[in-house]
């Protein structure tokens, strides 16, 4: 018979350790595939995911939203001071001009 000096591998599992190399290999797992996800384009296949059209819509919406917002404020301070002219006051800004 002849004899070598090659080894023999064996693995020794307690339920402890199975228990620690599924977890392991679930978060393994698990991180592998978030990786590969935010990385690479696939990311835009997840539902609800915005394009980059969608995108550009939204900051044209913030745009034009902060626009109308200034434009309101507006109309409200010259409803204002049409309701203070109809009542015989001074409105604020020309009593301030007045007052150097």
């Amino acid at each position: 018979m002849l004899k070598s000096l090659s080894g023999k591998y064996h693995l020794e599992l307690s339920k402890r350790s199975l228990l620690l190399y599924v977890v392991i290999g679930a978060v393994a797992a698990f991180l592998l595939s978030f990786l590969i996800i935010s990385i690479t384009p696939l990311k835009r296949l997840i539902p609800g995911y915005p394009t980059e059209q969608t995108r550009r819509e939204m900051v044209q919406n913030r745009i034009m939203l902060d626009s109308l917002k200034q434009e309101i404020l507006q109309w409200q301070k010259q409803m204002q001071d049409i309701q203070t002219i109809t009542s015989g006051q001074i409105p604020q800004q020309e009593k301030q001009n007045e007052n150097p």
